[in-house]
């Protein structure tokens, strides 16, 4: 069965990755590309696409616990390993929700809560973007 959206297509793509996916050059590039950011103590970030976390857990170092960090996936494997390393490091800063990134609309309850809009200082998706049918309403959304 070909898939026919683009969170089958990242299913289907990454949730066989997911294990080995940290094994690849990711794990190198992720604290380089959050160390460009202009993160402060206490900032509110918004990963999307996080994957298993790389992006997301560098984020949280850099604001500190008094901030935090949303992690959005489709992938559940993903997500999986972000979830082991959060639960084996303690981190609270970082919450992981399960959902489709073009479409935060259709969150509810306590995720809703932690998705507002206007809700972040800054807004990360990295290596995610060429995904998307039109990256730039992803982007604006």
């Amino acid at each position: 069965m070909t898939p026919r959206t683009q969170a089958e297509v990242a299913r289907r793509t990454y949730n066989p990755r997911a294990a080995t996916y940290e094994d690849s050059w990711h794990a190198a590039y992720s604290p380089v590309f959050i160390g460009l950011l202009p993160l402060r103590p206490g900032n509110r970030v918004l990963s999307l696409c996080c994957g298993t976390g790389l992006d997301a857990f560098a984020a949280a170092a850099a604001i500190g616990p008094r901030g935090h960090v949303v992690g959005i996936d489709v992938s559940e494997a993903m997500l999986e390993v972000a979830r082991a390393k959060r639960t084996a490091s303690g981190d609270e800063v970082v919450k992981l929700i399960c959902h489709d990134a073009t479409d935060l609309g259709s969150l509810t309850g306590e995720e809703a809560a932690l998705v507002q809009p206007g809700g972040f200082d800054v807004v990360v998706c990295s290596n995610a973007l060429f995904m998307f049918e039109d990256p730039v309403a992803v982007v604006r959304h």
